[in-house]
C-alpha cells in the first residue's frame, strides 16, 4: 500500500460525527471528479484517433495512387468499410506493402463477387 493511500485509510477512519463525513463526502466527491475527467480524456483521445482513420481519408490517400482502376477504387471501398483495414492502409509506413495488401485484399473481394 502507498502512502498516500495509508494516510486517506487514517483520515476515513478518524471521522467525528458529521464534520467528519463531509470530508468523507468530500474526498468522495474529488475522487469522482478525478475519475470523470479522465474519461473524458479516454474518450477525446478515441475520437481523435477514430476520425484519423475515417473512410474519406482512406479513398483521400487512395485517390493519389495510380494504378487502381475505378472498379479497383470500387472494392476498396468495401475494403474501407472495417476500421481495423482503414487502420492498416493508413498507418502502415511502408508504401509498397501498403499497395500490395490492398490489392491482395481487392482481389479477395473481386473473388467474393464472383462466386456470388
Amino acid at each position: 500500500m502507498e502512502w498516500k493511500e495509508i494516510s486517506n485509510e487514517a483520515q476515513s477512519r478518524h471521522v467525528e460525527g458529521g464534520n467528519g463525513r463531509k470530508r468523507k463526502q468530500s474526498q468522495i466527491g474529488a475522487t469522482i471528479e478525478s475519475f470523470v475527467k479522465f474519461k473524458r480524456s479516454a474518450t477525446s483521445k478515441t475520437l481523435e484517433g477514430i476520425e484519423e482513420v475515417s473512410m474519406e481519408k482512406c479513398l483521400d490517400k487512395l485517390d493519389r495512387i495510380d494504378g487502381f482502376t475505378d472498379e479497383d477504387r470500387s472494392y476498396a471501398m468495401e475494403v474501407f468499410e472495417s476500421a481495423i483495414n482503414r487502420e492498416v492502409f493508413m498507418k502502415s509506413k511502408n508504401n509498397n506493402a501498403r499497395l500490395l495488401w490492398l490489392k491482395r485484399k481487392i482481389s479477395s473481394c473481386r473473388a467474393l463477387a464472383i462466386i456470388m
